[in-house]
């Protein structure tokens, strides 16, 4: 197992329209790659913000 200790853990919440294919780029050139993603998306989206 590895020791957190030694590594930078970041953790930050962002409000986005996940429907707003804008935001959602937008998003993703700011932040740019990153290792997880939760989504709380509150509605059917068939498949989610990651499809397509």
């Amino acid at each position: 197992m590895d020791n957190l200790s030694d590594k930078r853990i970041l953790v930050r919440a962002v409000a986005l329209d996940a429907c707003d294919r804008t935001a959602l780029g937008a998003f993703f050139h700011q932040w740019g790659p990153f290792e997880h993603g939760m989504s709380m998306a509150g509605d059917v989206m068939g498949g989610g913000i990651m499809r397509g």
